[in-house]
């Protein structure tokens, strides 16, 4: 199940009332995600991914239910994220339209880090290389050339390849 999809049936049990079964999809979202250092997926789920994950940290009932130390690090570590986001969201309220710019999006970290493929297609982007080009080079369909441009486009948070090349620049995402 992909992890998108395992993160709205964790909040569709939780909000069903199926703890058990919310807690154990949810065990498995966070070490498939974890071990990679997802946190957008979290993020875009908002308010009631935000309750899903603080009901996680409350004591369970039974030892097998815990969580293991490093899931509750993370589970942290994402409940830190959305206070950031909710803080700059505020803050936002407060500034003129023209300067608005989260604290995520100033920050060098990425929401979600890139796969490899998305490296190599940032370095051959960097290079100035067209996206057949790109295709031909890693053989892959010009198709999947455009969807890791456009993942790429939305983990820097930029809406052209120019930008991406830049944000990439800053965050050392070059070498």
């Amino acid at each position: 199940m992909p992890i998108y999809f395992l993160a709205l049936h964790v909040i569709a049990l939780h909000y069903s009332g199926k703890p058990e079964q919310a807690r154990a999809a949810a065990m498995r979202l966070l070490a498939l995600s974890e071990a990679e250092g997802y946190i957008r997926v979290f993020l875009q789920k908002g308010q009631l991914m935000r309750r899903v994950l603080q009901s996680l940290l409350r004591a369970p009932r039974r030892e097998s239910d815990s969580l293991p130390p490093a899931s509750i690090a993370f589970v942290r570590k994402l409940l830190a994220a959305f206070r950031e986001a909710q803080s700059a969201e505020r803050r936002a309220q407060n500034i003129a339209p023209f300067a608005l710019r989260s604290t995520l999006e100033r920050s060098n970290a990425l929401l979600e880090p890139l796969t490899r493929r998305e490296q190599e297609v940032l370095r051959l982007l960097a290079e100035g290389v067209s996206n057949q080009e790109i295709a031909c080079q890693l053989v892959i369909s010009l198709a999947t050339v455009k969807k890791h441009v456009s993942n790429l486009l939305g983990k820097l948070g930029v809406a052209s390849r120019t930008q991406v090349i830049a944000r990439a620049r800053n965050w050392s995402q070059l070498a």
